[in-house]
């Protein structure tokens, strides 16, 4: 399997953090949250894997290398100027097979295989790793109908279907991806389902967290030390080179 992972942006909300380190080396328990990602898509199986670099992009470059030591092949793809969350898949060599996006600061324990496995069964154009999270509203909350109050709710909840930050794409996707241009992955997906291409979803009930605000950040670290290995993977495929290993203790959710 192969991954292109985004790592360019600049981590604004996480400031004054990210003003001398790009938010993918921020440590969550004494290692690097890109750290955490190679080492578990090493075990789970993946061999080659891009790194769309921007912002600070030396310094992952200088602490990722070529990959040797998680057991991958890692190839960097420059942007220039930022692009968004979809215009680096131009920058993608032409792929052959289903590849898998994601963003460079998430900690999880999604099923890889899994979802490629339902990508491919499914005969995807896009799959959409997506999680279940509730939302509540700190007001009341009033449902009308013609001006006339129905029900007043105080503080209700809502469940929602949100995007991880994890995709699967076909191959053709990268020639409909115009070269130089800012697109984001929205965008795209929109696009793809105007044009009648099928998109469609890989449920994760696991644990998932994006390391965009403060309380996320503090709250990874939390979760991970609670174990480790839980987010690095186990081993499934063969590696090339030698993967470090970290004893964690396994805790059930």
């Amino acid at each position: 399997m192969q991954a292109l992972i985004l790592a360019g942006g600049k981590g604004r909300r996480l400031r004054p953090y990210t003003v001398s380190i790009p938010k993918p080396l921020l440590p969550v328990g004494e290692r690097p949250i890109l750290d955490i990602l190679l080492t578990r898509l090493a075990r789970e199986g993946f061999r080659t894997v891009y790194i769309s670099i921007g912002y600070l992009g030396e310094m992952i470059r200088a602490y990722v290398g070529t990959g040797s030591r998680y057991g991958l092949r890692i190839r960097y793809l420059e942007e220039s100027r930022p692009l968004g969350t979809a215009g680096p898949l131009a920058l993608l060599p032409k792929p052959k097979n289903p590849f898998f996006l994601l963003n460079g600061d998430l900690l999880l324990d999604v099923d890889f295989p899994a979802m490629m496995k339902v990508h491919r069964e499914k005969k995807n154009v896009c799959t959409i790793c997506t999680y279940r999270k509730e939302e509540q509203v700190q007001l009341g909350v009033l449902r009308l109908e013609d001006e006339i109050v129905k029900e007043y709710v105080e503080k209700p909840s809502y469940s929602f279907h949100i995007s991880t930050g994890v995709y699967v794409f076909h191959p053709k996707v990268c020639s409909q991806i115009p070269g130089g241009k800012v697109l984001d992955l929205p965008a795209l997906v929109n696009r793809l389902l105007r044009n009648k291409e099928k998109v469609g979803v890989y449920h994760h009930d696991g644990i998932w967290m994006d390391l965009g605000r403060f309380d996320d950040y503090a709250r990874a670290e939390e979760v991970f030390r609670s174990d480790p290995e839980r987010f690095l993977g186990r081993i499934r495929g063969p590696r090339r080179g030698k993967a470090r290993r970290h004893a964690g203790t396994e805790v059930r959710r």
